[in-house]
């Protein structure tokens, strides 16, 4: 049986949620992902949840070469959306929807394996108990 470790995660949001929020994850000090959402009364819509995937150019000796931060397939979005649904609950949402986007074939399997309804218009839904 194969096991991943997955290094802490450290999430920074805010104390209060009146319109948009945003969840930021790291592990280390290094920028691994984020949740945006807005809210109008107990119904939230998470407009993106985003895990980095960037090349960077490294300044070394008059040559740029570029280095690769890649931190999908490594548990952080699943982590980050478990962040989401305990911002949802403590600030008393009752339904966050969204519309998935991208590589449909990949993420709406994920999206149910989370707990979502996946929707026609590839929209996504998830209720939670008050």
């Amino acid at each position: 049986m194969n096991s991943v470790l997955i290094p802490e995660i450290r999430f920074e949001c805010p104390d209060k949620w009146e319109f948009l929020f945003y969840i930021r994850a790291f592990v280390s000090y290094e920028y691994v992902g984020i949740a945006k959402l807005s809210r109008e009364g107990e119904k939230a819509t998470l407009h993106d949840i985003i895990v980095v995937d960037i090349e960077l150019p490294v300044f070394r000796f008059f040559t740029w070469p570029k280095v690769r931060h890649n931190h999908r397939g490594k548990g952080y979005g699943s982590k980050l959306l478990s962040a989401v649904d305990d911002n949802c609950t403590r600030f008393a949402i009752k339904v966050l929807e969204g519309e998935a986007a991208g590589d449909l074939s990949r993420l709406l399997p994920w999206y149910e394996d989370q707990g979502f309804e996946v929707l026609p218009g590839n929209v996504i839904r998830k209720t939670f108990n008050a």
